[in-house]
């Protein structure tokens, strides 16, 4: 099982979020930089733009996505690192892909934004 995954997700990631820690002396909150998930394997697919026949002939801009397995906890606003590319993303739009057949979660597939 897992040298099926590690070919169907060759690459690795690192998922850090925010989390409220405290308050201050002002009842405002104190926000940390929290890891979420390290090294987790993943599918990273770059951002492409694709030309759509239609009657305008409009370009399509699809967004880089990234792929990981139905247990990782992600939510739009982490930080995604991937290993191999030196860029770092925020996730801007989180789709849980379901299997129909067998009732359950098959993956989470997540559009990213660039950070830097």
């Amino acid at each position: 099982m897992r040298q099926r995954t590690a070919s169907r997700l060759p690459n690795r990631a690192t998922i850090t979020g925010t989390e409220e820690t405290d308050t201050n002396e002002l009842g405002e909150p104190i926000v940390e930089e929290v890891t979420i998930a390290d090294d987790v394997a993943c599918a990273y697919d770059d951002e492409s733009t694709q030309f759509v026949r239609t009657d305008s002939g409009e370009r399509v801009n699809t967004p880089a996505t990234v792929r990981f397995e139905q247990n990782v906890a992600v939510e739009e606003g982490h930080t995604i690192d991937i290993d191999d590319i030196e860029r770092t993303f925020e996730a801007r739009g989180v789709e849980r892909k379901r299997d129909h057949r067998r009732g359950r979660l098959s993956a989470i597939v997540v559009a990213l934004e660039r950070v830097d």
